[in-house]
């Protein structure tokens, strides 16, 4: 349910990356740059909201909606939760290096190095930890994703993670 419930809310931001799609593509390289910055900045405000929403409301949402037995699933939900906050920029950030970089093998790298760093944590954190493990799993793949894309495209200076994730007075 908590997976569920964080996939849903992740489809929103599908629908901002379908319609900046093109324009990730189609801009000079500088440009697009620019936009991916400015998307990623917008996807991680809204969605650090929406996930400290759930982590707040998310064992009454749980009681509400499903009843007293489905109460301890909100851990995981706060937890995926958090994950989301990486999922969204990763979305935009594939476009980029894929579309606008053309450099698909970039990609390709990250999404390997992604899986295979799922099954050590998946086969090392579940069985120890169950739900709660798969959980946390899910958020640190999410995670090294956005470190991975992060470092093959160089932004990793203090102030090119600050330009990429702070909110700033021209975004409005």
């Amino acid at each position: 349910i908590a997976n569920n419930a964080v996939f849903r809310i992740s489809l929103l931001f599908n629908s901002v990356l379908t319609a900046a799609q093109a324009q990730i593509i189609g801009r000079v390289q500088a440009d697009s740059e620019q936009l991916v910055r400015k998307l990623i900045r917008h996807s991680v405000f809204v969605a650090s909201g929406m996930a400290m929403f759930l982590c707040l409301t998310g064992p009454y949402l749980m009681l509400w909606f499903y009843g007293e037995a489905f109460v301890p699933s909100a851990g995981p939900l706060a937890v995926l939760s958090l994950g989301m906050i990486a999922g969204t920029m990763t979305n935009f950030l594939n476009i980029y290096v894929a579309g606008q970089l053309k450099r698909p093998g970039l990609s390709a790298w990250v999404n390997w190095a992604d899986f295979f760093l799922g099954l050590f944590l998946y086969f090392f954190l579940v069985p120890r930890f169950g739900l709660l493990g798969t959980a946390w799993a899910s958020v640190a793949i999410s995670v090294a994703k956005v470190i991975g894309y992060l470092w093959l495209l160089r932004w990793v200076s203090w102030s090119s993670i600050l330009e990429t994730f702070v909110l700033r007075s021209e975004d409005f």
